[in-house]
């Protein structure tokens, strides 16, 4: 064998001894590595535990915006960040040797391939999940298959008012959440304690305080099942010297 084929085995033997690389000669990304292994085989029309226990769903809020608050149309509205953590034993992964990969941040196209709650606001006469400049959702999956997902929501609910003592009158305005087709045999609410419901310091009404909230997790009886139901409650006192500026003043 000559000096070129001399040449020619040994440049081939070293490129063999080479590590495995991806495309452009670059080493695979850990992550990638990971979520490949995690949706192989992962069926998200299951839900995690099914024909087992029910699932263990908890949930947080964090209030950004409240208002209006409308007695002609028996409504509020809250914008808010809603957040639900469950585990999915199908998600859990190794972490890498160094302990540099033990979480991982999900973009929408994969968290569109995996299980998440149908949870929707019963109490909501319209919603809608904030779009800008990409849809508002975040998904972090940790090792131990423990899933945070939260969105930013806006909701406008029913409030049921009683104007018997207006304009000296207190409402209580609640905003429901539960499952919308897994009863409580297969998905169980509850708030994340001690403090679920959080409220942003800079809010303001113009007619009304917020004087109080109120949270409490419950199951619910229907013709259809039980359903398991989260009830976040706000408590509004009329702001009277708002009524008499805008309302009485102007009609004497």
């Amino acid at each position: 064998m000559g000096w070129c084929g001399v040449l020619a085995v040994t440049a081939l033997l070293l490129l063999l001894s080479q590590p495995a690389r991806g495309k452009k000669g670059k080493q695979r990304d850990p992550q990638e590595e990971i979520l490949e292994q995690l949706l192989d085989g992962y069926e998200k029309r299951l839900r995690p535990e099914s024909g087992k226990i029910p699932l263990r769903v908890n949930a947080t809020m964090y209030v950004v915006s409240i208002g209006p608050v409308s007695e002609v149309d028996m409504t509020f509205k809250l914008s808010l960040y809603f957040r639900q953590y469950w585990r999915d034993e199908r998600l859990s992964f190794e972490s890498t040797a160094n302990g540099t990969v033990d979480k991982l941040v999900l973009s929408q196209d994969v968290v569109d391939q995996l299980w998440i709650p149908d949870s929707f606001f019963q109490t909501e006469t319209e919603s809608y999940v904030h779009d800008v400049t990409k849809k508002n959702i975040f998904f972090r999956l940790n090792s131990n298959g423990t899933v945070l997902m939260s969105m930013r929501v806006t909701v406008t609910s029913r409030c049921a008012m009683d104007l018997a003592h207006f304009p000296m009158d207190v409402q209580e305005c609640v905003c429901k959440v539960a499952s919308w087709g897994y009863t409580a045999d297969d998905i169980q609410y509850f708030w994340d304690t001690p403090e679920p419901i959080q409220i942003a310091d800079d809010i303001t009404l113009s007619n009304f305080d917020l004087m109080n909230k109120t949270f409490r997790s419950y199951n619910r009886s229907l013709a259809t099942g039980d359903w398991s139901t989260l009830e976040a409650g706000f408590v509004f006192t009329r702001n009277t010297l708002y009524f008499i500026i805008q309302m009485y003043i102007p009609s004497t």
